[in-house]
């Protein structure tokens, strides 16, 4: 290289090359199967990810939890709930149930539909999500 030709390693980066930022993730270990989540969204909806992600545990660090007992449809049917419950337009779930309600019953499956609810609800009791396992317990 001659004088003056700058080396690429050593390039700078425009000011307007910024990568997006990702919201920090958290790998759940379930049953049968391994999803990533967003820490926040988690912590703020329930209590156990707040302390096991946020609590200076292990998981704190490696940002993964193990729930092997666990679902992994009836985890990701437990998240879809959540969001339900929390973007239904005009539906706050603790004044407006029936409406939120019909919702998340639709997304139970056909077959089995007792089942899966009462395992949705034992979930949210476990991890510690109140408002969902309220709401629940109502539907």
């Amino acid at each position: 290289m001659e004088d003056g030709e700058s080396h690429p390693a050593k390039r700078q980066k425009a000011a307007g090359d910024k990568q997006p930022q990702l919201p920090p993730m958290a790998a759940i270990f379930l049953q049968n199967a391994v999803v990533s989540v967003q820490e926040d969204w988690l912590c703020d909806n329930s209590d156990f990810f707040k302390v096991c992600l946020r609590g200076g545990w292990k998981e704190t660090v490696t940002k993964t939890v193990f729930l092997e007992q666990v679902d992994g449809h009836v985890f990701l049917l437990l998240v879809e709930v959540t969001e339900v419950m929390l973007n239904t337009p005009g539906a706050n779930a603790r004044q407006n149930y029936e409406k939120v309600s019909d919702r998340v019953i639709a997304l139970l499956p056909d077959s089995h539909r007792l089942t899966t609810f009462a395992r949705l609800v034992r979930l949210a009791d476990f991890l510690l999500m109140d408002n969902l396992h309220y709401f629940l317990r109502r539907v």
